[in-house]
């Protein structure tokens, strides 16, 4: 073999020159009695592997507003949407631990499954993953986190606030390796895997307030409630 110059650099044959980019727009606006914001955004981040992606779409859009002089209300939410390319982590410390003497290709083509059968230990071929469709690991999410408050300045020194923020984070997860893939190529079993789960929580307090001053002591009394509640649901199927 280093007679016939057969040297395999596996991070050199699986590391791609990547870029990413991300946009950002926003405005915002109001006058003496309300106020307002929204923004958009979208990033695209490419890995270091190849059909390594992921991209992220947000949007944005809250504001307050002054009901009289006592009574303020105001409410922001985000939601995001992002997708998710993933490979196979473990090919990184595949390649770094393959010996760099061997022969990457069947006759026929294919990726050989042990590349170097006598000083690497039967490592498996860190390029195997490289087939199209040999492996696929796609995540798609959905989140959306809001707030809402209600201020009211009952009197001079007393106040009452009520806040109300939930969140929903909404995960879909599909997995697929197939018999000649890295991770299944020694059972020679394609598997697939397809994953919900659905995370939704709201928290909900209030805050009454009093203040006064009495000389130069500053008096300041709180009382208030909080509510929590948090429910997760998923499913799992595997094949």
């Amino acid at each position: 073999l280093l007679r016939n110059n057969i040297s395999l650099d596996y991070l050199d044959m699986l590391v791609v020159n990547s870029w990413s980019q991300n946009h950002e727009l926003s405005v915002t606006g109001g006058n003496n009695k309300s106020a307002f914001n929204l923004s958009l955004g979208f990033m695209d981040d490419n890995g270091m592997l190849r059909r390594d992606k992921m991209r992220r779409y947000n949007f944005k859009i809250g504001g307050d507003h002054n009901l009289s002089k006592s009574l303020k209300i105001g409410a922001n939410i985000l939601y995001t949407y992002k997708i998710f390319n993933k490979r196979n982590r473990r090919i990184f410390n595949a390649a770094g631990n393959a010996g760099p003497i061997g022969t990457l290709y069947e006759e026929d083509g294919t990726y050989k499954v042990i590349p170097d059968p006598v000083f690497a230990d039967n490592q498996e071929n860190p390029m195997l993953d490289e087939v199209p469709g040999a492996q696929i690991h796609d995540i798609f999410t959905n989140r959306i986190f809001g707030s809402a408050y209600f201020n009211w300045e009952i009197i001079k020194g007393l106040s009452f606030r009520t806040n109300l923020g939930i969140n929903i984070d909404l995960d879909n997860e599909g997995k697929f390796n197939s018999r000649n893939s890295f991770d299944q190529v020694n059972s020679q079993e394609s598997i697939a895997r397809v994953k919900n789960a659905d995370y939704k929580s709201y928290t909900w307090n209030n805050i009454l307030t009093f203040k006064k001053t009495v000389g130069i002591h500053n008096i300041q009394i709180m009382a208030g409630s909080e509510t929590f509640e948090y429910q997760r649901t998923g499913t799992e199927i595997i094949g």
